[in-house]
Formats: structure tokens, C-alpha cells, sequence
């Protein structure tokens, strides 16, 4: 029991600390360390160690020589090994290659940053511009923290991947802030043209195609429906009509008795 527990510790370490890699490398390598702690015994070792939660099955470029399997509890890749022999004192590394899928595409961000300055030079001469100058700072600050962690090439992959979350994170805060600018830029007034709301490149979008489609079905039911309302209305009309048409004509009260006799 205590050398399985030391050999686990080992991989976590090892996987842990990872090695430096360029930002724009062709993929990340992961190392996966097993060794015999005994100095005297050949051992038989099992491994089993998680995959960051990222990475899907076109993600892993090499295998290593370990085998891959999917938790579907965990949602999971795992990478394993059974029956590993070791002599002692013996180390064996199985290197990962997985595809650097840690990084945001930097293009979005600087559209995002351009559409930022042009709703703030937009809102000067409005009482939103102070509000829309600090949100947008806070912007920039993050648009620039993202691309400078990403592109940092002296850190671990484990730092790497840390970075991506933490990026992620503030991605989310870039689309709600910018969300904030835009309320600010509609509410503004006639302070506002159509032209500068039109370069400000608002996220105003027309209904999906399967909204578009419910809404066809809608109106095509109310159709069919008044269609109906109005044939059957008719329908009774003239019913009614030939009804009356063909009832016989009412008896003369002066039939028997004609005026005048």
C-alpha cells in the first residue's frame, strides 16, 4: 500500500510541474511518471491518471503508449496502463501529446476593443459617458490580460491551462460589460444617430430560423382558422336563405270570403 502511494504522489508531482513550452507550440506534452521506489524487488504497476476536462478525442495527437478511455460520469478522458514492469529503483515516462486547445482566438478580442472605443467616443456628449469610460478601462484591462497570459512562453502547462480558465472567466465579463455599453448607448437619446448606433456594431439579431418558422405556423393556423370562422358563417347564411325560399306562401285570409261579397 505504501508504494502504490508513492508512485501515485510521483505522477501527481510530476504531472503537476509539467515543462515550459511556447505559447504557439504545436501541442502540449504531458508526462506521465511511473517508478519502483524499491531498491531490491521487480514490481507490476497500474496507472490511471485524468485528462484536463478540455480535451475531447481529436484533441489527443499521440497516446504515449497508454491506452484512453472515457468516464461518462466524470466526463473525462483518462489515460492508463496496466501491468507496467519495473525493475527497482526503475523510472518510466509516457509523454502526451495533446493539441494546445488553451488558447483564445485573439481576433474576437480586438474587434471587441474597437467596438468599445467607438460606443464611448460615441456617448461623450451624454450623462452615460462617465459610466461607459469606466467599463470600458475595465475592458481593455482585461482584453490585455487575456492576451498576455496566453502568450506568456515561460510558464508550466499546468499554468497554461490555469490561465485559459481564468480567461475564460473574464471572456463571460467582456460579453456582459459590453452588453452594459450597448443599454447605454440605446438609452442615450436622440443624443445618439442612427449612423453612430449603426458603427457601433450592436448585437441586434433577427429571430433564428426555427423561431421564424413557429412564427409562420402561427400565423398560418390563424388563417386556417379565421378561414374557417368566415366559410361556415356563409355556409349558414345561405341555408337560412334557401330556407326561406322554399317554405310554401301563407294562406289569404280572403280566400274563402274575398273583400267586397
Amino acid at each position: 500500500m505504501k508504494q502504490k502511494l508513492f508512485t501515485n504522489l510521483a505522477l501527481a508531482a510530476i504531472f503537476c510541474l509539467g515543462a515550459s513550452f511556447p505559447a504557439h507550440a504545436a501541442g502540449v506534452r504531458m508526462r506521465v511518471v511511473v517508478l519502483n521506489p524499491s531498491a531490491t524487488l521487480t514490481q507490476s504497476k497500474d496507472v490511471r491518471t485524468a485528462l484536463p476536462k478540455e480535451i475531447t478525442a481529436k484533441d489527443i495527437a499521440d497516446d504515449g503508449g497508454m491506452e484512453l478511455e472515457y468516464d461518462n460520469k466524470e466526463g473525462t478522458f483518462y489515460a492508463t496502463k496496466t501491468g507496467i514492469e519495473l525493475a527497482p529503483g526503475e523510472t518510466k515516462v509516457f509523454e502526451i501529446l495533446l493539441n494546445d486547445v488553451w488558447l483564445l482566438d485573439e481576433k474576437p478580442l480586438e474587434v471587441l476593443r474597437t467596438r468599445v472605443e467607438r460606443i464611448v467616443n460615441n456617448l461623450k456628449e451624454t450623462k452615460a459617458y462617465e459610466r461607459a469610460s469606466l467599463i470600458a478601462e475595465g475592458m481593455y484591462a482585461h482584453i490585455d490580460q487575456i492576451i498576455k497570459t496566453q502568450n506568456n512562453q515561460n510558464v508550466t502547462t499546468n499554468q497554461h491551462i490555469a490561465y485559459y480558465r481564468d480567461n475564460m472567466k473574464l471572456r463571460e465579463q467582456l460579453d456582459k460589460d459590453m452588453a452594459e455599453l450597448e443599454k447605454l448607448l440605446v438609452l442615450s437619446g436622440g443624443t445618439v444617430s442612427l449612423d453612430a448606433v449603426e458603427k457601433a456594431d450592436l448585437n441586434v439579431h433577427g429571430p433564428d430560423s426555427k423561431t421564424t418558422w413557429i412564427i409562420v405556423f402561427v400565423i398560418l393556423i390563424f388563417i386556417g382558422i379565421l378561414g374557417a370562422v368566415f366559410y361556415f358563417t356563409w355556409q349558414g347564411q345561405a341555408g337560412s336563405s334557401k330556407t326561406d325560399k322554399d317554405a310554401p306562401p301563407a294562406a289569404s285570409p280572403f280566400k274563402d270570403n274575398p273583400p267586397g261579397t
